[in-house]
């Protein structure tokens, strides 16, 4: 099995790094990755301008644009050598509408479009003594993941695994996005003036392990199946029946 590798934090982030050496198990990886940290560019693509792309070894490359430019530029490099394209680990969760901003999941929505098969991994953070074990239950998951033939051309798998606070994951749970709402706010900093920073609070709701949140907060593996945007067909039905047509001049 051929393996895309991307992500949005970077090809030199641990992350990436530590995943590679998992998937090696299963196949050939070929990283493509951005060159610099790409969160929260979601699917989008670098339009008109150059996309630097540098080979740092026969299997890795970096390119100077979104995690969604990685897919297109990997499509292109490879070919159709790609059955499998992974995005991650993000070191940061990837829950409810974040999934959206993310440009680890931008990178699965771009492989949709190209019909690949995808899968999005996300931690809680990928720093620290845990990180060894979260390795291993990423493995454990995917292994899950593959044996079981969940990968489909029609959507993606987004995991978010266990908080930290649990050694182990109690399980998985295939669950929904949970709709909250993000409360955005403006930090501002003193030098220089009239500079801000965009932070954001989120509430955690404490209701039932059908939703990703709910989920990882109580110590189970969160896998969501995501899908690209698609027509509201029901609400069509409606408006279909409001067709005008303007009279010839």
């Amino acid at each position: 099995m051929n393996i895309l590798l991307v992500n949005d934090d970077g090809y030199l982030a641990p992350g990436i790094n530590a995943f590679k050496k998992i998937l090696e198990k299963y196949g050939k990886v070929y990283v493509v990755a951005p060159h610099y940290w790409q969160s929260g560019k979601s699917v989008g693509i670098t339009f008109f301008n150059n996309l630097p792309i540098h080979q740092i070894d026969e299997t890795t490359w970096s390119v100077e644009g979104t995690p969604a430019d990685c897919v297109i530029v990997a499509s292109i490099l490879l070919k159709d050598k790609i059955d499998l394209v992974v995005s991650g680990v993000n070191n940061g969760y990837n829950l409810s509408y974040d999934a959206m901003y993310s440009g680890t999941c931008g990178a699965c929505y771009q492989a949709l479009m190209y019909k690949m098969k995808s899968i999005a991994f996300s931690v809680a953070k990928f720093f620290g003594e845990e990180q060894k074990q979260i390795n291993e239950d990423m493995e454990n998951v995917l292994k899950y993941i593959l044996e079981n033939d969940m990968t489909s051309k029609d959507y993606f798998l987004n995991v978010n695994m266990q908080e930290p606070e649990f050694d182990h994951p109690k399980g998985i749970r295939f669950t929904r996005l949970y709709p909250r709402m993000s409360n955005f706010y403006m930090e501002p900093h003193n030098i220089p003036k009239h500079v801000f920073k965009v932070q954001h609070d989120y509430d955690t709701p404490d209701i039932d392990l059908s939703y990703d949140i709910t989920a990882t907060k109580n110590g189970y593996v969160s896998i969501t199946p995501l899908t690209l945007p698609i027509c509201d067909l029901e609400a069509l039905d409606k408006l279909q029946t409001k067709d005008i047509d303007y009279a010839t001049r």
